[in-house]
Parts: structure tokens; C-alpha cells; sequence
């Protein structure tokens, strides 16, 4: 393995990261909320999102999907139900709160995306989805 090429390819994904992270996007609520807010948006459909759908999606402890759920309740962008199938389940929805956060986001994102398109350009782009989306899966499936 080329140990310069590791080390040239660490730099350069802790930079995209830590770029990625700063952008000042001013949302009003934490990364790891908003990540969150997102997946319960995404896949509450007619059944809500379980707290241990979160914890295995995002990798964490239920503990701390706990918290960033009671964060949530708290700022009014989702809301708690109760299961009639399951009196200990209680799935999780966005109110109209959450879901305007999420449509803002969302734009903030495709502004920033289609900043980079333009400046990279379609073809460099594509390119740089398929290595990032292979990455991805290398990691996932734990063959790194």
C-alpha cells in the first residue's frame, strides 16, 4: 500500500469533512438533530420512526438518540405518538415546524451543491459521486 497516498487521501476526506461541517448553514438546532429530523422526515410515512430505527441508521446508542429526540420534542419539530399495536412503541413525526426546517435545509444543501457543480462541472462531479459512492460501500461492508 502506498502509505503517501493514505495519508494524502485522510488529509483530504478529514478536510472535506471539517469544510463540510463548517459551512455556516444557520440552522438553529445541532448536526446530529438535523441528521436526525431528516431520516424521521424521510421515513416517518403513516407508521412513524422508532427510536431504534435512528440508533441502527446513524450507528449510536439509544441513549444518545434519546437525547437528541427530547431535543427535538422540546424545539417543536416532532412529535411523539402512541402505538395502538404497542403501548411501550412510540413512533416519531415531524410537525409542520420540523418539516419547514427540513424543506430550508434542503435548499441550503442544493444551493451548496450546485455552487460545486458549477465551479467542478458536471463530468468532475460525476466522477467524484461514483468514487465517494464506492468508498461509502467499502466502508459500510467493513472491508477497510
Amino acid at each position: 500500500m502506498d502509505n503517501q497516498m493514505s495519508y494524502r487521501l485522510s488529509e483530504a476526506m478529514s478536510a472535506f469533512c471539517r469544510a463540510n461541517m463548517n459551512q455556516k448553514t444557520n440552522l438553529p438546532i445541532r448536526s446530529s438533530e438535523m441528521g436526525a429530523l431528516i431520516f424521521i422526515t424521510l421515513n416517518a410515512g403513516e407508521l412513524g420512526v422508532r427510536a431504534v430505527e435512528l440508533s441502527d441508521y446513524f450507528g449510536i446508542k439509544k441513549s444518545s438518540v434519546s437525547s437528541i429526540i427530547i431535543s427535538l420534542e422540546k424545539l417543536g419539530y416532532i412529535k411523539r405518538t402512541i402505538s395502538e399495536s404497542d403501548k411501550r412503541s412510540s413512533p416519531l413525526f415531524p410537525t409542520e415546524e420540523g418539516l419547514k426546517l427540513v424543506n430550508e435545509a434542503f435548499e441550503e444543501y442544493h444551493r451548496i451543491s450546485s455552487k460545486l457543480v458549477a465551479k467542478i462541472g458536471s463530468e468532475k462531479c460525476e466522477e467524484f459521486l461514483q468514487v465517494l459512492n464506492m468508498a461509502t460501500k467499502i466502508i459500510l461492508n467493513g472491508d477497510v
